[in-house]
């Protein structure tokens, strides 16, 4: 197991339930676990494994991450949690934390720009913005995630997605050691579930642009998006979200598995959800992330004998 005696206590963790660290709670429990509190923190532990030659992953919250059943005793956890850093919304020119913001001094119509840092949640950050009549982040209501899984995935619902609002990402750049600001459109592009960033980059903050609304349209869209969450997905149920990408705008992974009659499909601690037949649920506290993959596996070898369509898996695992 990697040491790193230089670190304090306050950032440094050691054998960690899986179940606090992802939505689906199956795999190994996780040997180390740093968790810098800012970006000097940040820096400094970056600069560390690199100097150390210790491999690293980056982790957020988890909601769409499947861990291994084995323990990953060679490699170090990363989990940004800058609760010191507050989102920033920038109005002409001048620039102030969300929460010291008077929107009601704003004309509606008028865009801002609102800097969130990586490791906020994705359901908190819209419900505050939503709360202020600040539009762009309704769809995103239950969506688990942190802002930097959402950049990454370039999550999406309701026929919006994250790149539509994104102006800028500013990554820490391990093969130059240092911050780097990507432009979207510029040095960075988006795609369905996918965004063009070295999967070695590390997401430290979005810039997103938003539009003052009135208040109580944008918390009833929002309210309108989260009810539809739970009146069909099983989000009271352990699992990691959607499991497969959509192979067209078209045609959805879930009706595809809908309709070859797979909901309740069942392997080992996990099940299809018969809610939603684009879920994987966690149905036994034993189950494993082989039951997953094997799951996957499966549905993917069904779906590919009767329909010709070969499903792309969304979750992710290690």
């Amino acid at each position: 197991m990697v040491q790193f005696p230089e670190l304090s206590k306050e950032i440094l963790r050691k054998g960690i339930s899986v179940k606090s660290l992802t939505t689906f709670g199956v795999g190994a429990a996780v040997p180390i676990l740093i968790e810098p509190r800012t970006l000097d923190e940040a820096t400094h532990v970056f600069n560390l494994l690199k100097q150390e030659g210790i491999n690293y992953k980056l982790i957020g919250n988890g909601s769409n991450l499947v861990l291994p059943d084995e323990a990953l005793v060679d490699i170090a956890l990363v989990r940004l949690m800058f609760k010191q850093h507050t989102p920033q919304l920038n109005y002409q020119g001048v620039s102030l934390a969300l929460d010291d913001i008077n929107i009601g001094e704003i004309t509606k119509g008028e865009k801002v720009i609102l800097e969130i840092p990586a490791s906020f949640s994705m359901m908190g950050i819209s419900r505050q913005t939503s709360a202020l009549g600040l539009s762009g982040l309704e769809y995103s209501a239950g969506i688990p995630g942190t802002l930097g899984g959402a950049v990454r995935m370039n999550a999406g619902s309701h026929g919006s997605q994250l790149s539509d609002i994104i102006l800028s990402v500013k990554v820490w750049d391990p093969k130059l050691q240092q911050i780097v600001e990507l432009v979207n459109g510029g040095m960075l592009s988006f795609e369905y579930r996918h965004c063009s960033l070295d999967s070695d980059s590390i997401i430290l903050s979005a810039q997103l642009d938003l539009v003052i609304r009135d208040a109580e349209d944008v918390k009833e869209k929002r309210a309108s998006a989260l009810k539809y969450r739970k009146e069909t997905q099983p989000l009271s149920m352990p699992s990691a979200g959607s499991v497969f990408r959509n192979p067209t705008s078209d045609l959805s992974a879930a009706k595809i598995l809908d309709d070859l009659g797979l909901k309740g499909y069942r392997v080992g601690g996990v099940m299809l959800s018969e809610m939603h037949s684009n879920w994987i649920v966690r149905v036994a506290d034993q189950a494993k992330a082989m039951d997953v993959l094997r799951l996957v596996e499966d549905l993917k070898s069904v779906a590919l004998k009767n329909t010709g369509i070969e499903l792309r898996e969304e979750i992710i695992f290690w």
